[in-house]
């Protein structure tokens, strides 16, 4: 029961992110915190995220009813960071978060 609880605060929690991401424009004009340019926002969203499915994994219930939110939001706003997960060889970061 309480973990249930737990859960609903965590789909709510999201569900406000969402909504904020709507009035921005929603996904029309970008997915991000600020439209269609990511941001430190997004990757501190992200970061929840992946710590999610770190610790549940991908075949967990929670991790994939995550990903089925909002019509799939949160697994296309993953989709989308998966490219900013790892540096590239040479150690220098291939993005430019500047304003």
């Amino acid at each position: 029961e309480a973990k249930e609880a737990t859960w609903k605060k965590v789909v709510d929690g999201f569900g406000a992110v969402g909504s904020w991401l709507d009035a921005n424009g929603g996904e029309s004009s970008g997915q991000f915190v600020m439209g269609d340019k990511i941001s430190w926002g997004d990757l501190l969203i992200g970061t929840w995220l992946l710590v999610m499915r770190r610790l549940w994994g991908e075949g967990d219930r929670k991790w994939m009813e995550m990903m089925e939110l909002e019509g799939g939001r949160w697994k296309r706003f993953v989709e989308l960071l998966e490219k900013y997960e790892y540096v590239d060889e040479e150690g220098k970061a291939t993005f430019d978060l500047s304003i």
